[in-house]
């Protein structure tokens, strides 16, 4: 079960991120950290919001959750290879929880 904390002052209602390395805690209305939903293709973006609007938690919201998801994951994995191969790499520089 997902855990739900809140922020102060406001006390509004958060959890992680979808991504299970991230620290970040975001609004409940939302999917990922800004970081990751910008590794999502747009098009794939499109379509959650569209499904959203139109069957939220349906088969096809779903699976077009799965599928960013997974876009987000090839990215990370594409990244962790460069890096392991070049020092420098080109790991982005707008995530948290780079340890380099």
């Amino acid at each position: 079960m997902e855990q739900v904390t809140t922020r102060q002052p406001h006390s509004i209602p958060t959890r992680r991120c979808a991504i299970e390395e991230c620290p970040i805690e975001i609004s409940l209305s939302r999917l990922m950290c800004a970081g990751h939903w910008r590794m999502v293709p747009r098009p794939i973006q499109a379509e959650i919001y569209s499904v959203f609007r139109k069957r939220r938690g349906g088969a096809a919201h779903q699976a077009a959750i799965a599928r960013a998801m997974q876009k987000v994951r090839e990215v990370l994995d594409h990244w962790a290879r460069k890096k392991a191969g070049h020092p420098a790499g080109d790991v982005p520089g707008f995530l948290p929880y780079r340890d380099d």
